[in-house]
């Protein structure tokens, strides 16, 4: 499909979008980088693409370029879905964790029901070791069935660990956590789940 759509890589915005996306959900960051700078040398950004952008150079590392594309985008009052959390893990490089909890809150207050925001605003609350909150917007993800995505449920069974280990309740967070761990492959929930063994 990438083949058949080349020509239209550097003039198609969502062809272009899905192509970057696709490589860089493949582990292949700088192709995604390269797709997507390509376009926007010649072709006119939306939000939906320069959130993208800005995700993709957080996970590079590049502060200097993600600073120029989170100014570009900061101050827009609504913004896409994917705005908010690429905004907020910039300002999580930028070491600005109390600022990027904000960016979630706001997000979550123009998309209600969206499970994404919710988990990153449970990130937020681990850190604040506020397990209470944290126990309430699982709740909320259970509630919206983790919008039928085995990634969001996982991400949800992982929390659910987390909080049960607080709790002290080794057993059922290790059963969380294994159950997470079989939908899906990672070697931070393996470290977790080796940490409670231990």
């Amino acid at each position: 499909l990438i083949r058949i759509g080349k020509y239209k890589s550097l003039s198609d915005l969502n062809m272009v979008m899905g192509i970057g996306l696709f490589y860089y959900h493949n582990g292949k960051t700088q192709t995604a980088l390269n797709i997507i700078e390509n376009y926007l040398r010649i072709g006119k950004p939306s939000l939906k693409i320069l959130s993208i952008y800005l995700e993709m150079l957080v996970k590079k590392g590049d502060l200097t370029k993600a600073r120029a594309v989170y100014e570009k985008i900061k101050g827009v009052p609504y913004k896409p879905l994917q705005a908010y959390i690429s905004i907020a893990r910039f300002l999580d490089l930028d070491q600005r964790f109390g600022d990027a909890k904000i960016e979630i809150l706001e997000g979550i207050k123009n998309y209600k029901n969206s499970v994404p925001l919710y988990l990153e605003l449970i990130r937020y609350l681990v850190r604040d070791s506020n397990f209470k909150e944290m126990e309430k917007v699982l709740k909320l993800v259970e509630n919206l069935e983790a919008e039928n995505s085995p990634f969001y449920f996982s991400k949800y069974l992982e929390n659910m660990g987390i909080l049960y280990a607080v709790k002290k309740d080794d057993k059922k967070a290790t059963q969380f956590f294994k159950t997470a761990l079989a939908m899906r492959e990672s070697d931070e929930l393996r470290s977790k789940l080796a940490a409670l063994t231990v």
